[in-house]
């Protein structure tokens, strides 16, 4: 109860400032301190600690100097700036050797190994711990030994991530805390070790365990009335408070998000009741990760928004670093890539300026944010970004020697490999990060794509890596490769019980099994479509993407007619034809399938030779969340301007790493000229349709033409760079000086009505499970009602027909 507190101890600082007792002065402000410390006040918690250690300084009391210097660095421990709390901990540990005081030097060695323990360096925490356990044994602390073979079982507990077998240790220590605390009939203690062993477990996978051990500590902290759990010193479980968030966090392993909810409710509770500032913030952030699991972001964000506000309040650095990088998780999640960045950057910020480099402390640590920077980047079709940004995350998780780090970047530039279609590369960095992971242990759940040994029984793990490398080999369309990793990931997650573990690899075996077996005739139709497809685009499109973007660009006339009644006659029998006596009315609205989404649907042929698009009228949408919103979007009747540009003047630039000059497009200039009349707009032109000019006038546009060369692997489109406009160049320019990119579209808002791209390439992009991540899609996103698009390269000269009469018929 620490507002009584607070009261009794203001009473004893009034009084003994009324008799002029110095010594109690400073006492009664060192007490209010270490108040105001539990209730997570960390701030005014100094001020008092200052204050005794002022007077302390005044009348000459050295243990009082050396108990507050250790008091402060305590505080500053928790607001997170670790190097301020090692050099009030140093100067305890120097007074109280100079007066000989042992217990005081044991406490604070076991202060600095619990700081050290924070920044993540472990083995300087361990040495620390040691002494503290040899002074503590030598002077027959018993509840000093306890208290020190916990800390090294939490060090040892965190070194597991790192090297294989560390978590036995951390066992051995967590039982002689146990132990001890047991023969003394120190209840605190026995609760708290009980909570270690927990958290030891969790680590290992054990998940039960860990559950089995958390309810003792709830059961034992209940009986004694610990409401909070302040006594444990590198924030672990003890308390009930403490052990309800630690159950939650071991059922969020689970997957049994709901449960994980309760308990960390339950936390929040008391946590609330009895004003600790701390637990408020610490149960916040966990009921938003258990919502994030829900994918529930919004309900994630309002939490992960209070615990930032918590932690703010009370300066908690470490803290606020930890709640930007969740809120960064959530609004990308919702697709709100910019906020995302946002919040990462601030993290990344804060992460730099305490010296967090991997994450261990609350924070998500340097290394850890620039990998999720790479997936936000990743998400926003920005690939090279996510690689160069990934590439961080593993230069200093090396340099740090943090394999568990190692292994998360390895997993990540997996996925950004994949992205970028480049699956041999994609598979040899999943391969890393199972090899490493699978070495050192894994705790659960931190990286994208990880891995605990067997021999220690985490195989939540496990599972997770060989998903990953099925949804590789899925890309490459090995599927029979993809159907073996797949199973081992739900074989796994249904021993374990892990909920969400069995639901991705059903999931993921669904659509492996259907590309390989039930749609086989499907799938050959598919890919004989795409074989005669791929003979036209075989010029200029490698998966490389650095010969294609070139060849695609310097040669424009070089595509040849695709034409192949059979196929599309067969396409239309199987896609079409079950459904039809279905469909309602003569509007047709698609949301196809990853397999399915370059099939051309309008030129499918029924049984009476008639073209799907003479039948209905045909809308393809790369998503169900993409037509929702595009459905929910309200037009008003005014009409702006329409925005016309053609046949921009790239010139030689820089494109995925080559240096490329597009060729001339002159029919795709007078197609523009000749359409814009009907608008009575004035195109944009040659060197006048620059980027910047562009993106100006995108946002104010009803119909927005653009006829110009597409990048190839991503549908991005190229256009005129400022430099365009001076002559001669001094440099060549790079891509974001005259490429139209994914991120530019979605951070502007558009309201065209129509939305035409005459663009080799703008109708592909990146397959995903929800749909094509491209330029197309992008427009939606920012607001289009409608996007026309090229789903394969045709001539500049054919595409002016097709636009001409395309427009005749929409007058």
């Amino acid at each position: 109860e620490y507002q009584k507190a607070i009261d009794y101890h203001k009473k004893y600082l009034e009084i003994s400032t009324a008799i002029g007792d110095r010594s109690g002065i400073a006492r009664s402000n060192g007490n209010l301190g270490n108040t105001y410390h539990r209730l997570g006040d960390y701030e005014e918690a100094i001020d008092y600690h200052e204050k005794n250690l002022e007077i302390s300084t005044a009348i000459g009391d050295r243990s009082g100097i050396a108990r507050s210097n250790g008091n402060l660095g305590n505080a500053y421990d928790s607001l997170g700036e670790y190097q301020k709390a090692i050099d009030y901990h140093k100067k305890y540990l120097e007074i109280s050797t100079a007066i000989g005081d042992r217990s005081g030097i044991a406490r604070s060695n076991g202060n600095l190994g619990n700081t050290y323990h924070r920044l993540g360096d472990f083995e300087e925490a361990i040495d620390y711990h040691e002494k503290n356990l040899e002074i503590s044994t030598a002077i027959g602390d018993r509840s000093g030994i306890a208290r020190s073979n916990g800390n090294l079982g939490n060090a040892y507990d965190s070194l597991g991530e790192y090297h294989l077998g560390e978590y036995q240790k951390a066992i051995e220590y967590h039982k002689k805390d146990l132990e001890i605390s047991t023969a003394i009939g120190d209840r605190s203690g026995i609760a708290r070790s009980n909570g270690n062993l927990g958290i030891a477990c969790h680590s290992l996978g054990e998940y039960q365990k860990a559950i089995d051990y958390h309810k003792k500590d709830l059961e034992i902290s209940t009986a004694i009335g610990d409401r909070s759990g302040i006594a444990s010193r590198i924030a672990r479980s003890n308390g009930i408070a403490r052990s309800n968030a630690n159950l939650g966090n071991a059922y969020d392993s689970l997957g049994e998000y709901q449960k994980a909810i309760d308990y960390h409710e339950k936390d929040l509770e008391i946590s609330t009741a009895i004003g600790d500032r701390s637990g408020i913030a610490r149960s916040n952030c966990n009921l938003g990760n258990a919502y994030d699991c829900l994918e529930e972001y919004e309900m994630a964000i309002d939490y992960h928004k209070k615990d930032l506000e918590i932690s703010t309040a009370v300066g908690d650095r470490s803290g606020i670093a930890r709640s930007n990088g969740n809120l960064g998780n959530a609004y990308q999640s919702l697709g709100e890539y910019q906020e995302a960045i946002d919040y990462h950057e601030k993290n990344l910020e804060i992460s730099t300026d305490i010296g967090d480099l991997s994450g261990i402390g609350r924070s998500n640590g340097i290394a850890k944010t620039n990998g999720n920077l790479g997936n936000v980047y990743d998400s926003l079709g920005e690939y090279q970004k996510a690689v160069d940004y990934h590439k961080k995350d593993l230069e200093i998780s090396t340099a740090i020697g943090d394999r568990l780090g190692i292994a998360r970047s390895n997993g990540n530039l997996g996925n950004a490999y994949d992205s970028l279609g480049e699956y041999q590369e994609s598979i040899d960095y999943h391969k890393k990060d199972l090899d490493i992971s699978t070495a050192i242990g894994d705790q659960s759940g931190i990286a994208r794509s990880n891995e605990i040994s067997t021999t220690i029984g985490d195989l939540s793990g496990i599972a997770k890596s060989n998903g990953n490398l099925g949804n590789a080999y899925y890309s490459l369309g090995e599927y029979q490769k993809a159907i073996d990793y797949h199973k081992k990931d739900l074989e796994i997650s249904t021993a374990i019980g892990n909920r969400s573990g069995i639901a991705r690899g059903n999931c993921n075996l669904g659509s492996s099994h259907r590309c390989l077996g039930e749609c086989k005739e499907l799938h050959y139709c598919i890919e004989k479509l795409a074989n005669t497809i791929n003979q036209v685009m075989s010029p200029f499109e490698l998966p490389s993407g650095t010969a294609a973007s070139k060849n695609a660009v310097d040669n424009p006339a070089s595509y040849n007619h695709i034409s192949d009644q059979n196929i599309l006659e067969m396409l239309f029998k199987l896609l079409v034809h079950p459904v039809k006596d279905l469909i309602r009315g003569n509007n047709l609205i698609i949301v196809p399938d990853p397999l399915l989404f370059f099939t051309p649907f309008s030129a499918l042929i029924d049984e009476n030779s008639s073209y799907l698009s003479n039948i209905y009228s045909v809308q393809i949408s790369p998503s169900l969340h993409t037509l929702k919103c595009t459905m929910e979007q309200s037009f008003g009747s005014n009409f702006g301007f329409a925005l016309f540009v053609g046949n921009p003047t790239v010139g030689k630039v820089s494109l995925n790493g080559k240096y490329v000059t597009p060729a001339d497009l002159p029919n795709a200039g007078e197609e523009v000229k000749c359409l814009s009349k009907v608008f009575q707009a004035r195109p944009l032109l040659g060197r006048e349709a620059t980027k910047h000019v562009v993106l100006q006038l995108l946002t104010g546009a009803s119909i927005i033409h653009i006829a110009a060369h597409g990048e190839p692997t991503r549908g991005e489109i190229m256009l005129a760079s400022i430099s365009s406009l001076t002559e001669p160049r001094s440099s060549v320019p790079e891509p974001e000086s005259y490429l139209l990119t994914q991120r530019d579209i979605l951070n502007i808002s558009v309201q065209a009505h129509l939305v035409v791209l005459c663009c080799c390439h703008t109708g592909q992009g990146e397959i995903t499970s929800e749909g094509v991540i491209g330029i197309t899609r992008a427009f939606l996103a920012a607001g289009a009602r409608c996007v026309l698009a090229t789903l394969w390269p045709i001539s500049d000269y054919a595409t002016k027909e097709f636009m001409e009469k395309f427009y005749e018929c929409l007058n």
